[in-house]
């Protein structure tokens, strides 16, 4: 039976019901979310949050961070988003071992589905909005139930293999009267490439000419594969420029040939590769999770380097560049796990330009004002228990740039001993292009570099070169979507009404993200809670003495 149609039966009997009626108020029984559906003999499971008023007791699925103040589509968007990552970090603590509540009662209904058992999945998302349960946990049931399908085939084909291997040595001992040992041996290492062949996909030459897009896309000269694919013999689908020791390169080829000169060949060399492959993959974790799905660094080993001869190629762990891919892989995908594994708070700042501050008294009280900001959403994501602050910088010269030092500042002082441990400060810049620096002056220009060389992670919203201020508008667009948490936070210093920081301010409210707003004009803030973030009264930020030093002062950071 093909993928499509076993999917397509699991589907058939699994189904989400939002909005069921709750209490028959004659009889105060609780109907509609438990039980048996007669009509359609299928077992109804509730996937929500407790509910003791109405005695429903709380699914594992069911999480806080899916709390939603109204029922407009854009709230339940905002609350699906911020359900996704968590159950995706729930699913993941449970295929690592780790102890997940989610993951058990996602595999206990995927058994239901295996033994042909209906299942209606209950929640009280009102009809025709965006569901959690819906839009991620049905599917996610039904690929774990198809997982444990695939499971248990190989197993049975495993412990067929293994009695027909013992059946054939018995035969063979029975026909000569010594045991053919090479025909065992043989028989032993089939079995062997047939269980790896199950658990792994099928190795691949990782070169500029790969069919695969996975493959092409690993190779370093990809600019090389881009000019393969425009002749249609290459599966490269998109562009990977690298920022490496301060500098965008066209691909990781330019990067190693540039500075390889300066470093002696042998294990030096090797670790420069290594490098440059670890920025590539840390700025594209798309790659890390293509290589996840196909059997992470078991698969690569598999793989093999293969062009014209020269140093860096051959099959597996004999070829150096493969060598230097699984350990960059192997750093990354490392980070990544921990980092999904962990609950994460998000800021992002957005500004106006520092062309805008034509008083100086306005900059002084930007710097203020944002240094505020970053100490006031580390104690709020402290508070609430957050293993991790992401701070999201855009990079534009004013605002995006000052706020990114303030969140280095205090990142400095965690890393000091001067704030607590947890949650980790990270700092995240969100570049929206390639050469979006290109009219600045040279000091401005150098700050820039020194900036991204100092942060934790670099995004490249667009892979082109700078073209038009549309991509300054998809780099607001990106950072607004990052603040999927009921907790997440856009810090605002705007002058006026510039037309970017109000393009941003603007998708915010309309996706329902907490909005908090220094004017350096009046010197006041405000605040439009799209979640539950409690920041102290207003007052708190309002009655700050200009002069009062703040605390992410103490320790600077040269730019």
């Amino acid at each position: 039976m093909s993928p499509q149609c076993e999917k397509a039966n699991m589907s058939a009997l699994i189904t989400t019901k939002q909005g069921n009626r709750v209490v028959n108020r004659a009889t105060n029984r609780i109907y509609g979310f438990v039980g048996r559906d007669e009509a359609l003999d299928a077992e109804k499971i509730y996937t929500g949050r407790d509910f003791p008023r109405l005695g429903l007791l709380g699914s594992p699925l069911g999480n806080y961070e899916y709390r939603v103040k109204n029922h407009s589509p854009a709230e339940h968007n905002r609350a699906v988003a911020a359900f996704r990552p968590w159950f995706e970090r729930e699913m993941s603590k449970g295929r690592q071992g780790k102890a997940s509540e989610v993951y058990q009662e996602v595999d206990r209904i995927a058994d239901k589905l295996l033994q042909g058992q209906k299942v209606i999945l209950t929640c009280f998302c009102a009809q025709g909005l965006p569901c959690h349960t819906r839009d991620v946990v049905q599917g996610a049931i039904i690929d774990r139930a198809l997982e444990k399908q695939r499971e248990q085939q190989f197993e049975s084909e495993r412990t067929g293999a293994t009695k027909s291997s013992s059946k054939n040595s018995a035969a063979l001992v029975d026909a000569v009267s010594e045991p053919t040992q090479p025909t065992i041996e043989e028989g032993i290492a089939a079995l062997t490439r047939s269980s790896i062949g199950k658990c792994l996909a099928l190795p691949i030459n990782i070169y500029t000419r790969s069919p695969d897009w996975l493959g092409a896309s690993l190779t370093n000269p990809t600019t090389i594969a881009e000019y393969w694919a425009a002749k249609g013999q290459s599966g490269i689908r998109d562009r990977f420029p690298v920022f490496f020791k301060g500098q965008f390169w066209k691909d990781a080829e330019e990067a190693y040939q540039h500075f390889k000169e300066d470093v002696p060949a042998g294990p030096e060399r090797s670790k420069l590769m290594t490098d440059i492959l670890k920025a590539k993959l840390e700025q594209y974790p798309e790659l890390v999770k293509a290589i996840d799905k196909r059997g992470g660094r078991r698969w690569l080993e598999t793989c093999e380097h293969k062009v014209n001869g020269g140093f860096w190629e051959g099959k597996g762990l004999k070829s150096p560049f493969i060598k230097c891919l699984a350990a960059a892989y192997e750093r990354v995908s490392d980070r990544l796990n921990e980092k999904a594994a962990s609950r994460t708070m998000t800021v992002a700042f957005s500004g106006s330009r520092s062309k805008y501050f034509t008083n100086p008294i306005w900059k002084r009280r930007a710097k203020r004002s944002l240094d505020e900001m970053v100490k006031t959403t580390f104690e709020t994501a402290e508070r609430l228990g957050y293993d991790r602050v992401c701070y999201i910088s855009g990079c534009a010269l004013g605002v995006d740039f000052w706020g990114a030092i303030s969140a280095l500042k205090a990142r400095k002082q965690q890393r000091q001993g001067q704030l607590p441990s947890k949650p980790k400060i990270e700092v995240l810049a969100a570049i929206p292009c390639i050469g979006q620096e290109g009219t600045w002056k040279q000091a401005d220009q150098r700050r820039y570099f020194k900036l991204l060389n100092l942060v934790d992670d670099l995004h490249l919203v667009s892979r082109d070169h700078y073209k038009n201020p549309g991509q300054l508008f998809e780099r607001n667009s990106w950072m607004v979507e990052r603040l999927s948490g009921r907790d997440d936070i856009l810090a605002v210093v705007q002058v006026g009404e510039s037309s970017g920081t109000q393009d941003t301010i603007e998708k915010a409210r309309s996706q329902g993200k907490a909005v908090l707003r220094y004017s350096p004009e009046t010197n006041k803030y405000s605040y439009e809670d799209g979640g539950d973030v409690q920041v102290k009264k207003l007052e708190r930020f309002n009655s700050v003495p200009e002069r009062k030093r703040s605390i992410n002062q103490r320790s600077q950071i040269e730019l």
